[in-house]
């Protein structure tokens, strides 16, 4: 597990979490309020840890920046758009998705 935290009132705070449990490798990105999105990277460990490394390292920043502000701490690529998509309902036969919510992230 890779992690970034922040201080916050005097308590220390996720903000990005690299993790491989579950027997699959993700990013876990939280708000200042606990609430957490998690990305399926489709990396295997070793390439996990890498891009954990590599991408804290260069955008703690921006990151914490973003966390503080109250929001999701995201980096999309350059010149890509990120699209985060939120569920809220559900049919129950074949589980076809009812309503959702799209958030324009980058």
């Amino acid at each position: 597990m890779v992690q970034l935290e922040v201080k916050v009132s005097n308590a220390w705070r996720e903000v990005i979490r690299y993790d491989c449990s579950h027997d699959y490798a993700h990013k876990g990105c939280y708000n200042i309020k606990g609430e957490c999105r998690k990305i399926n990277l489709y990396l295997d460990y070793e390439d996990a840890l890498t891009l954990a490394d590599d991408d804290i390292n260069e955008n703690r920043e921006i990151y914490k920046e973003r966390f503080l502000r109250g929001g999701f701490p995201y980096v999309a690529e350059k010149d890509i758009s990120m699209v985060c998509i939120t569920i809220t309902e559900l049919k129950p036969v074949r589980s076809r998705i009812e309503n959702l919510t799209l958030e324009l992230v980058a």
